[in-house]
C-alpha cells in the first residue's frame, strides 16, 4: 500500500481522513487552537496549514513508498520532528544555534557544544559524541545553548537529534537514547528512499563534488580540503540547508560547490558541473 498510511488507513485526502488524521499534521500546534480548526469548513481548517507541513503530507500521498504509522499520534511525532529538525538547521544557519566549522587556518579549533559532550574518534574529532553517563535530554540542551566548532556532518546530526527532542518529551527521548549514548559521527535513523524521485522536507541529502576534489586537493597540498561535498537537510520549496549553506536551490548548492572547487584548486573547473556535482543519497529520517 503505497503513499501515507495511518492505523492501517491510507491516507487519501477525503474529507473524513482530513477531519480525522491530516489536519493534525498539516495545521501547526499553535493554530490548532483557532475555533476554525474544530468545525466543518474546511477549507477554513486548510487556511491555518503550515505550507512545508502540507509539502511533507503531499509528498508522502503521492510517493511509490510506503510511510507507514500505528496510530495519528507517532505520526503527528514524525511531522513534528522533521519541522524541528528544519527549525533548528535554519537556526544554526541564522547565528541563534552557535554550531559552525572548525578551521586549523583560521586557528579555529574542534570544539564540543559543551561539557556534556566530547569530542569524537581521531582522526574524525569533530563527530561529537555525549560524555558517557551523561543524560541525553541535557546533552541535547547543550547543542542548542552552546558554541560548537565542527563540520557540517555532525551539524545535520545534532539538528535532527534537537528535531526528536522537541517532538518528545525529555523522559521519552532518554528511553529512546541511554545515558552516553549519543553519537553525531551516525545516528542510526536513516532509510534509503525506494522512491528517489520524491523528496520530503525533512530528508537527508548528500551533494557531492566533482569526483577528483579529495585527490586534487591532496595533490596541491591543500590541508583545508572542506568541500568535497556537503550533507544537507531538504527544508521545503525547493530548498536545502547545510551548515553555512542556507535555503539554497540546487542549482545555488551547484554553484556553491563548483566555486569552491575552482577556488581550491586555483583553476578553472572543466567538465559538466551539472552531472558531475550532484546529489548521491536520499534517506529518509525513521522517528515516530
Amino acid at each position: 500500500m503505497p503513499g501515507l498510511v495511518v492505523d492501517g488507513v491510507q491516507m487519501t485526502e477525503t474529507d473524513a481522513n482530513y477531519q480525522s488524521t491530516i489536519k493534525y499534521l498539516t495545521v501547526p500546534p499553535a493554530n490548532q487552537n483557532d475555533p476554525a480548526f474544530n468545525g466543518t469548513d474546511i477549507a477554513a481548517i486548510k487556511a491555518l496549514e503550515d505550507p512545508v507541513r502540507r509539502e511533507i503530507y503531499d509528498a508522502m500521498n503521492g510517493s511509490t513508498e510506503t510511510f507507514s504509522f500505528d496510530n495519528r499520534d507517532s505520526a503527528v511525532i514524525h511531522w513534528d520532528f522533521r519541522i524541528g529538525t528544519i527549525q533548528a538547521m535554519t537556526s544554526m544557519n541564522a547565528g541563534a544555534i552557535n554550531y559552525n566549522y572548525w578551521n586549523p587556518s583560521e586557528n579555529i579549533p574542534v570544539t564540543p557544544p559543551g561539557p556534556l559532550w566530547t569530542k569524537g574518534t581521531a582522526p574524525r574529532t569533530f563527530l561529537f559524541r555525549s560524555a558517557p553517563g551523561s543524560k541525553s535530554s541535557d546533552a541535547v540542551v547543550q547543542l542548542v545553548t552552546g558554541a560548537a566548532r565542527g563540520e557540517c556532518l555532525g551539524a545535520i546530526n545534532a539538528a535532527y537529534l534537537i528535531g526528536e527532542r522537541n517532538a518528545v518529551s525529555a523522559d521519552d527521548f532518554d528511553q529512546r537514547h541511554p545515558a552516553g549514548s549519543l553519537n553525531l559521527a551516525g545516528l542510526g535513523i536513516f532509510q534509503a528512499a525506494s522512491d528517489t524521485n520524491t523528496v520530503i522536507p525533512g530528508d537527508y541529502r548528500y551533494f557531492k563534488n566533482k569526483d577528483d576534489y579529495l585527490e586534487q586537493c591532496r595533490a596541491r597540498r591543500r590541508t583545508n580540503a572542506m568541500w568535497q561535498g556537503e550533507n544537507v537537510v531538504y527544508i521545503g520549496g525547493g530548498k536545502y540547508s547545510g551548515l553555512g549553506l542556507d535555503a539554497k536551490t540546487e542549482d545555488e548548492l551547484r554553484d556553491d560547490m563548483q566555486r569552491a572547487y575552482e577556488l581550491d584548486m586555483r583553476t578553472t573547473f572543466t567538465g559538466n558541473p551539472t552531472t558531475q556535482i550532484r546529489f548521491t543519497r536520499l534517506d529518509r529520517p525513521q522517528v515516530d
